[in-house]
């Protein structure tokens, strides 16, 4: 469990906006408006949060999975070019300089440094093309309702890659609140709760490191 939390970890502040053509009058697509000279895709206000919210680069996440009466719970921060992941006492840290992402872990001398591999292949923000259409309303939650969904089958296949899921709800106040569904592996049922907070109020130093 912990390796795919790893993975995922950095993915969350990283993606990048899609621009339209910058050319002057440009031509939109059926699903877009021309606003000051580009392209913008038409969002309901429900869609706008939870597109804000993936494009968030500060926000903490309170990461809890639950198989049978098992609980872990990993702590998810969020600072622009760091991040941080806490399970239990265990505390890694990573920073993105120029095209070099590094990771800081503990060891009994103090944290050490070493580089490792961005993954482009982790779509942690499943959720940001969503559509209200999507979801039913029911007592201030959304339910997913049944269809395909590839942005979230690919997340989930994250954890086994004949992984499905079901259940799926979220919470949303500006942004995203909190995200919960089940993910089926086999006869595993894994619970996973999202819990969103500290939105642009996230702080995360990385830690002096032994050479």
């Amino acid at each position: 469990m912990k390796k795919y939390i790893l993975i995922c970890l950095w993915v969350l502040g990283g993606l990048a906006l899609y621009g339209c053509n910058q050319n002057t009058g440009p031509i939109c697509n059926d699903n877009e408006s021309l606003i000051d000279g580009k392209c913008v895709i038409n969002r309901t206000d429900f869609e706008n949060k939870l597109y804000n919210t993936a494009q968030l680069a500060n926000v903490s996440v309170e990461w809890v999975v639950t198989l049978g009466e098992e609980t872990s719970t990993s702590i998810l921060k969020f600072d622009g070019s760091k991040s941080s992941v806490q399970a239990g006492n265990h505390m890694e840290y990573f920073e993105t300089v120029g095209s070099s992402l590094y990771r800081y872990y503990p060891t009994t001398s103090g944290y050490q440094r070493e580089t490792i591999e961005f993954n482009t292949n982790t779509p942690i923000q499943f959720f940001d093309t969503l559509k209200e259409s999507d979801f039913t309303l029911l007592d201030s939650r959304y339910l997913l309702n049944y269809g395909t969904y590839p942005s979230i089958e690919a997340f989930v296949q994250t954890y086994d890659d004949e992984a499905t899921y079901a259940n799926f709800e979220l919470a949303v106040d500006t942004f995203i609140t909190q995200i919960k569904l089940d993910i089926i592996v086999g006869d595993l049922v894994y619970k996973l709760i999202l819990n969103y907070y500290d939105y642009n109020q996230t702080t995360v130093e990385v830690p002096t490191y032994v050479s």
